[in-house]
Order: structure tokens, then sequence, then C-alpha cells
């Protein structure tokens, strides 16, 4: 896998468009209410990223989404409402 952007070019404004980053894993929340989505900050050496881990995706790779403490990930920039940018992680691997 190739062409991974550093985390802060989560702050551009270009929601909706897709890219890959890679991190050092910081936090795993998976909140009862949040109906098995797991939330995910990832740290580089110039930001962090928050992700959102679908059901779907973190099933597919449970260990590695549990276990691992780096992940990459490519998926669709998300922000909503003047929210921090958050990442629709839809494909990941280990590191």
């Amino acid at each position: 896998m190739s062409n991974f952007v550093p985390c802060r070019a989560l702050a551009a404004p270009a929601g909706g468009s897709r890219l890959s980053l890679a991190g050092l894993v910081l936090v795993r929340q998976m909140p009862g209410s949040a109906k098995g989505v797991m939330f995910v900050t990832l740290e580089d050496e110039m930001a962090n990223a928050n992700l959102i881990v679908w059901p779907s995706v973190s099933n597919s790779s449970a260990e590695q989404s549990l276990s691992s403490s780096m992940l990459g990930c490519r998926g669709k920039r998300y922000s909503a409402r003047g929210d921090p940018p958050y990442r629709r992680a839809w494909a990941r691997f280990d590191e």
C-alpha cells in the first residue's frame, strides 16, 4: 500500500475525498450505545486523526482492530457541520 498522507491532511476542506493514512493507536473506544462502532485515534509525527470504524470493518479483522499498536487505513474523509474531521475507515491493515 502506498500514497499515505500525514494525519494533518484531514484539516484540508476536501470532504468526501478518499485517502490513506497510518499512525500509532492512541485510543480505542467501543461505547455500548454505539452499536458496534469503534472510535480510534491515530497519531503520526504531524497530528492526530480520529477514525470511525464501522462494525462490518472491525468484525472482518477483529484481532487487528483490538490489538495493533499501529494501524493504516484507507477511507473517505467525513466531517459533519464543522465538527473535527473524522474518517470512515472502510479498509485497514496492520503494519
